[in-house]
């Protein structure tokens, strides 16, 4: 690990701890799996450098791609469930589209959800119809 690559108050926040204290996702709407972009962000910025490639071979809801823009990182995502590479390419694309600030992306990321979590609740309703 490479101290120099946080600023001093991420190191004593959080860069000399052995112990991360990260609060979880509120929701899981749209990915069963999911986790706070934090994690990814800390992790992506502790061992890589600016412009090296971060590969993400299980994407689910974009997350760690979502970090690794964030941290000027470039990153190859992959994904066996479609609908897991929809989710993540519409977050990433909307991400890219806004630029949202890191301290605002946990809230960007459940907008997301919320949006996939409507659509799931009408297709479970039009398909009940049928």
């Amino acid at each position: 690990m490479d101290r120099s690559r946080l600023t001093k108050q991420e190191w004593v926040s959080w860069g000399s701890r052995a112990v991360w204290e990260i609060p979880s996702v509120r929701s899981n709407a749209d990915h069963d799996s999911k986790f706070p972009i934090e994690l990814p962000r800390r992790v992506i910025k502790l061992f890589s450098e600016t412009d090296d490639v971060v590969l993400d071979c299980f994407m689910g809801s974009g997350t760690t791609a979502i970090a690794a823009i964030t941290e000027g990182r470039k990153y190859i995502g992959m994904d066996k469930e479609k609908k897991s590479v929809e989710i993540a390419l519409e977050a990433i694309s909307s991400f890219k589209a806004n630029r949202k600030a890191p301290e605002q992306m946990e809230f960007f990321i459940r907008e997301i959800e919320a949006k996939h979590e409507k659509i799931g609740k009408e297709k479970g309703i039009n398909e009940r119809k049928r």
